[in-house]
């Protein structure tokens, strides 16, 4: 089966769709379980929407959105450019976080991993020229 540009933009969205789906269940489900792990402690609702919000609200509808793209061709290169935007944002941030407050534990680390794996995927698939079918 040859790799097309098709078939890797399809594959970078469905795998930054399973990120962010991941992450937003758990954000809107168990917010105080999944951040304790990086030593965030949540106190009282305020606290608790926000990250229900930004963690979960926010990333589930980013899935729906990347697999929306991975569906549609016509939003196929929209959802390729946001993911970049959105996975190397994560990217930046945990880098100028490894420099600036030191080195994050596995955990962490793991997230960073992954980010710049997948930011790296869709910038591939948006350089890969198109293939062209025969009129």
């Amino acid at each position: 089966m040859e790799l097309t540009q098709d078939r890797l933009a399809r594959l970078a969205l469905v795998v930054a769709a399973g990120m962010v789906l991941l992450v937003g269940l758990r954000g809107l489900v168990t917010p105080r379980t999944f951040l304790a792990p990086v030593g965030i402690h949540l106190v009282g609702a305020p606290a608790m929407s926000e990250i229900r919000a930004s963690l979960g609200g926010k990333n589930l509808g980013m899935a729906i959105f990347f697999l929306c793209a991975a569906a549609a061709p016509r939003l196929r290169v929209a959802g390729l450019v946001a993911v970049v935007a959105y996975m190397g944002g994560l990217t930046l941030g945990r880098l100028v976080s490894a420099v600036v407050d030191g080195v994050p534990n596995v955990f962490v680390a793991s997230f960073f991993l992954a980010e710049a794996c997948t930011a790296t995927l869709a910038l591939a698939a948006l350089a890969v020229p198109a293939t062209k079918t025969a009129p």
